[in-house]
C-alpha cells in the first residue's frame, strides 16, 4: 500500500473526528479512546508515522541515486587503470592480474535499489538481496582491482590524480560506505513502516477507531439522525 492511501485514510478519520466534534448535543462516545481530544492526540501520532516513512523513503532514494552515481565512477576509473596497466609492457603480468576483477566490476549492471516493501514476498526479498550482493561484488572487486594496480612498481609515478592511490582509496570508501548506509536504512524504514501499520490495522488501530466513532455516533443519536448520516458515508 502507498503513503498517498496511508494519507488518503488518515485525512478521512479527520473529516470523520470533525464532523462528530460538531455534532450537538455534543458528541459523548462510551469508549474514552474515542473522545475528540484523545482521538485528535492519536491522529497525530499517525500522521506522525507517515511523516517518518516519508522522510525516510526519501533519504533511503537520494542514497540510492548516489550510489548508482559512485557505481559509475567506478567502471569509468576501472577502465581508466587497465588502459594505465596496459599501457606499459613492464606492468603485464599486473594487467593480466587485474583483468579479472574490472571485468567483475564493469559486467556486473545491478539495479537501482528499492526499499523492501511493507509486505514483501519471498520474490521481493531475493531480489534486495541479489541487487545488493551485486554492489557488494562490484566493491570487494574494484579492491583487488586497486591493489593490484597500486602495487606495480611505478605506478605511483606520473599517475593521473583521479586513479592515484589516494583518490581510489577515497572512491573504494565511498562506496563501501552507500552499501553500509542503505542496509542501515533499509532495516529503519522497513520498522517504521512496521510501526505505522500497526498504528492503522492493529488492536486500537485507526482502522478500529474508525468504526467505533461511527458506531458511538449511530448509538448516541440513532440510525436514522442526521448526525450518523454524516458520518455514515465518510468511507474507511
Amino acid at each position: 500500500m502507498g503513503l498517498q492511501s496511508f494519507i488518503d485514510r488518515l485525512a478521512r478519520a479527520v473529516l470523520l473526528k470533525d464532523t462528530a466534534a460538531g455534532m450537538s448535543p455534543a458528541y459523548n462516545p462510551p469508549d474514552a479512546s474515542l473522545q475528540i481530544s484523545t482521538f485528535t492526540t492519536f491522529l497525530t501520532s499517525v500522521d506522525t508515522a507517515n511523516d517518518l516513512v516519508d522522510t525516510q523513503e526519501g533519504s533511503y532514494s537520494t542514497q540510492a541515486t548516489t550510489r548508482v552515481a559512485t557505481v559509475k565512477t567506478v567502471k569509468a576509473r576501472s577502465t581508466q587503470i587497465m588502459a594505465r596497466l596496459k599501457s606499459n609492457s613492464a606492468w603485464a603480468s599486473e594487467y593480466h592480474s587485474a583483468k579479472l576483477a574490472a571485468d567483475k566490476v564493469r559486467g556486473v549492471k545491478p539495479p537501482k535499489a528499492k526499499p523492501t516493501p511493507d509486505e514483501p514476498t519471498p520474490t521481493q526479498v531475493q531480489k534486495t538481496k541479489a541487487t545488493e550482493q551485486a554492489y557488494a561484488e562490484i566493491s570487494a572487486s574494484f579492491d583487488k582491482l586497486i591493489a593490484i594496480a597500486t602495487g606495480a612498481v611505478g605506478y605511483a609515478t606520473g599517475v593521473p590524480t583521479e586513479i592515484s592511490s589516494a583518490s581510489l582509496t577515497s572512491l573504494s570508501t565511498l562506496l563501501k560506505s552507500s552499501n553500509s548506509a542503505l542496509s542501515l536504512q533499509d532495516g529503519s524504514l522497513g520498522t517504521s513502516r512496521q510501526k505505522r501499520k500497526l498504528l492503522y490495522y492493529g488492536p486500537k488501530g485507526l482502522q478500529e477507531k474508525f468504526q467505533g466513532v461511527k458506531e458511538s455516533v449511530k448509538q448516541q443519536y440513532g440510525q436514522a439522525s442526521a448526525e450518523y448520516l454524516s458520518v455514515k458515508g465518510i468511507k474507511w
